[in-house]
């Protein structure tokens, strides 16, 4: 049977010298994975519309016997080029798209976490500069998605750092302050905060979130470089 829907790439595996497996968020289906058979050809229709956060409208005949699915056509509709030329917002990207995966099973969508993902892409396509809090957003919004939202509001944090969250929940992803230090000590906190809830209840390695927190140029507190390496044993 062949389906059609509009997806972004989370992933892509070479499976062959010239077929890839790609790993979609679909608007319609959730997580798929399809066979891209002939993808690396010179002359194959699909060369150059297959990256990492390309956003396709594709048609793929589903396998009675596997999840394994067979791409049969593609439409790219947006490539998010900006954030291509900007190593640590690639990182992000990156970071968010395997998140994005961890959290949800094959074939079961879940309402809202598509147009998120897509948010967040194009908010970090178009920034000037990484900024941390755009990626907690995400990890706020997709914990709230699952039906996992933090109590925050009887948990212990800061006004200040209640204040973004309270923004999160009326859809601002961009809770910015003229106070750039502040701003980066109520990051460190929250990323403190909703670290713990994406272990407990997604399972998130601590080393992936590790590695995105090394690859921002964030202040940090004594105890935050004991929490790195602390990351780095338990990986």
């Amino acid at each position: 049977m062949i389906e059609e829907t509009q997806g972004i790439i989370l992933r892509t595996i070479r499976y062959s010298e010239s077929s890839l497996i790609v790993h979609w968020l679909t608007e319609d289906h959730g997580r798929i994975s399809t066979m891209v058979r002939g993808a690396l050809k010179p002359k194959s229709s699909f060369r150059g519309k297959l990256d990492l956060f390309y956003v396709c409208q594709l048609s793929f005949q589903r396998s009675t016997r596997s999840t394994l699915h067979n791409l049969r056509e593609i439409n790219l509709k947006e490539t998010f080029e900006r954030l291509r030329h900007d190593v640590e917002k690639i990182n992000q990207a990156s970071y968010v798209a395997q998140l994005t995966s961890k959290s949800i099973e094959e074939d079961t969508p879940v309402e809202g976490l598509f147009d998120l993902l897509i948010t967040f892409l194009s908010a970090l396509s178009q920034s000037q500069k990484t900024d941390l809090l755009l990626v907690l957003w995400f990890e706020f919004r997709l914990l709230q998605l699952l039906g996992l939202e933090p109590q925050w509001r009887q948990d212990r944090l800061s006004q200040s750092a209640k204040r973004v969250i309270e923004s999160w929940s009326s859809d601002d992803q961009t809770a910015q302050s003229n106070d750039v230090s502040a701003m980066a000590t109520i990051g460190l906190d929250l990323f403190r905060y909703l670290g713990r809830f994406m272990t407990y209840h997604l399972g998130l390695p601590p080393k992936l979130r590790g590695q995105l927190m090394d690859a921002l140029p964030l202040p940090r507190r004594p105890d935050q470089e004991a929490e790195k390496k602390r990351n780095r044993e338990q990986a």
